[in-house]
């Protein structure tokens, strides 16, 4: 069943996050489930700057699921002298190190899900930061991926497994990106996965756009859950509290 469609946001329980300079802050919203102990901590990033209600929404139905799920305004964040990527990884790197804090032990696996450019970054954090697994929602994060997987060098000894969700009607992804994508991070030896969707467009996920497939959401709700609970486990240095 799609949890998404039955949950509805509990209220604001905003976080400010600090980050380095110059970067400053950024907001979050985070959910957590009633039990003591997390099957997960996820980061979830929307398709632009922001924290909107679907998205809260989407953390409040995780956090039903017994996985604990801050949404972080990580797209707000102004590029700096390194750049733009730099920026969006110190906010994911900032959001785990606020997850490890309030996280009850043994400390649960960590992972990251993204829509639209927000699962382009969840797919490039899954590269640079320590997670366990990234998840991306539509064809414009393997599109943009695609572009920036050849200043991927080498393998990270952790980076994170990858599962991306597309619809063969997403206008913003080809079928020679995914291609492209399949053979680099396979060269890379990433672990991936692509679930493709047929007579499905972008934004298939959500009840309120138009777009909206329910069988296509109900069945990538599913394995986004599996996902999240088979995801390795990382060590950390956690901070004593």
């Amino acid at each position: 069943m799609h949890a998404v469609h039955q949950v509805h946001a509990a209220g604001p329980d905003l976080h400010v996050v600090q980050l380095p300079k110059p970067h400053g802050h950024m907001d979050a919203y985070l959910a957590t489930p009633r039990a003591a102990a997390w099957k997960s901590a996820v980061i979830v990033l929307d398709d632009g700057p922001g924290i909107t209600p679907r998205i809260t929404t989407f953390c409040d139905a995780l956090a039903r699921e017994g996985h604990a799920a801050a949404a972080a305004d990580v797209l707000s964040l102004r590029a700096g002298e390194a750049g733009l990527m730099s920026a969006w990884t110190q906010g994911v790197d900032a959001t785990l190190e606020f997850l490890r804090e309030k996280a009850p032990r043994p400390p649960p696996r960590f992972a990251i899900v993204g829509f639209g450019i927000g699962g382009f970054a969840a797919l490039m954090a899954g590269y640079r930061c320590q997670l366990g697994a990234a998840v991306s929602f539509y064809g414009e994060g393997v599109m943009r991926l695609c572009s920036d997987l050849g200043n991927l060098d080498r393998p990270r000894p952790h980076a994170a497994a990858m599962l991306c969700f597309l619809g063969t009607d997403d206008k913003t992804v080809s079928a020679a990106d995914v291609a492209i994508a399949r053979e680099r991070l396979a060269g890379l030896r990433i672990p991936h996965s692509f679930v493709v969707y047929p007579r499905t467009r972008g934004n298939f996920f959500f009840p309120d756009g138009a777009e909206y497939r329910p069988e296509a959401a109900a069945d990538a709700w599913g394995r986004l859950l599996h996902a999240l609970d088979t995801a390795p486990r990382l060590r950390f240095r956690f901070r004593k509290k």
